[in-house]
């Protein structure tokens, strides 16, 4: 008789979290705590049906966390269990995505490391003893000078604001906002300079014979005018509270500064201003180190599905709630295409549109999705 045994070994498991974070100390109720700030956060997955958000604010005590908004809003959550998975056997749709090895998904990018003119000429600040998580409103303040250029801006603020939850208001707001853009035309004339040029040559003189003799020449270069243009862009936040209790000292809570000196041309107003300023509202409420690459990415059409790592168009998990869940996929349905139409809203970002499935007995079905979210993520490096 032979006696056969046979090893089961247990694959190893480990908890979806769901989101990407870094740790930061931040003020919170006036005193400092060690944070979790949150940069990407997984669609349909627990944190995310949570309530959670890429930009958040996590402290936590044992089960519970309470979670900052940006926007003066704070929410309990208990996630409860996260979900157990084999650990090395899935990639999360914004893999797949950043993969593009299944065309899943479209991903816009917004790297301003690779923009010297915006990455390397911005500085913002923030006041280390205040928590912008705290305030909730908004209103700007003009000064005298340039008044419809700061009027142009602040429509380009505000936008950038209320994607963050900020709301404007003109009677009693949170934050008072000034606004600086200023942009100057600089002429440097170099006069003509005269050169002493000294050259060697051999040859023959009648009377000194053949020989290697000095020539010394005077050559004039004409003057030029070289023009350049300042650029200096500011924003500045003030604690509106303390402005109308007449603070001895200017309350500045967030500073945010751009500027060049040596452009060759003057920028368009609107789109120059809004490519700046988007990047410095990516450190609003956390200022990033400098040391670091910072880009935004925006991923569509993720409706909460995980793939299996060695076959990344065939569904892993589907993720409960999930508009996948509602619309039939299971594991083991593969991804095949989408449908030639597809609806971008420009103002939400959200995306209706069709995909081909293949089912696991091999027949492929359409299944229609519509308004479905997008998902933004800070990617720092």
């Amino acid at each position: 008789m032979v006696l056969m045994s046979l090893n089961v070994v247990a694959q190893e498991m480990e908890e979806f979290f769901g989101c990407d974070m870094y740790g930061i100390t931040n003020v919170v109720h006036g005193e400092k705590e060690e944070c979790w700030y949150i940069t990407k956060v997984e669609p349909y997955s627990q944190v995310d049906m949570a309530g959670l958000r890429a930009g958040d604010l996590l402290t936590s005590s044992d089960t519970v966390n309470n979670v900052y908004h940006v926007g003066g809003s704070k929410q309990l959550v208990n996630v409860g269990s996260y979900m157990e998975l084999e650990k090395d056997s899935y990639l999360t749709e914004l893999e797949v995505m950043d993969k593009g090895k299944t065309k899943y998904g479209l991903v816009g990018y917004r790297t301003w490391n690779s923009n010297p003119f915006i990455y390397k000429n911005t500085q913002v600040y923030s006041d280390p003893e205040v928590s912008l998580y705290d305030y909730s409103t908004f209103d700007f303040e003009f000064t005298e000078n340039n008044v419809i250029q700061q009027k142009e801006i602040s429509g380009i603020i505000e936008k950038e604001l209320n994607k963050k939850n900020l709301k404007r208001d003109k009677d009693n707001p949170d934050v008072l906002i000034f606004i600086n853009y200023y942009s100057d035309r600089r002429e440097n004339y170099t006069p003509p300079t005269q050169e002493i040029i000294t050259r060697y040559k051999y040859g023959y003189e009648i009377g000194s014979g053949w020989g290697t003799r000095q020539y010394i020449e005077s050559q004039t270069r004409g003057g030029y005018t070289k023009v350049l243009n300042l650029i200096k862009f500011t924003i500045t936040m003030l604690d509106a509270e303390k402005v109308r209790k007449g603070c001895k000292v200017t309350p500045i809570i967030w500073n945010a500064d751009f500027e060049v000196p040596d452009f060759s041309v003057i920028p368009p107003l609107k789109p120059f201003c809004a490519d700046v300023a988007e990047f410095m509202f990516c450190q609003f409420p956390i200022v990033h180190p400098y040391n670091q690459s910072i880009s935004k990415k925006r991923y569509y059409q993720a409706v909460g599905l995980l793939f299996e790592k060695k076959k990344p168009k065939v569904i892993y998990h589907v993720l409960k709630g999930s508009p996948a869940e509602k619309a039939g996929l299971k594991a083991g349905d593969e991804f095949v295409k989408y449908g030639k139409e597809k609806f971008i809203d420009e103002d939400s970002g959200n995306t209706s549109f069709d995909m081909l499935i293949k089912r696991k007995n091999g027949k492929k079905e359409t299944i229609h999705f519509d308004n479905v979210k997008s998902y933004e993520v800070l990617d720092i490096q």
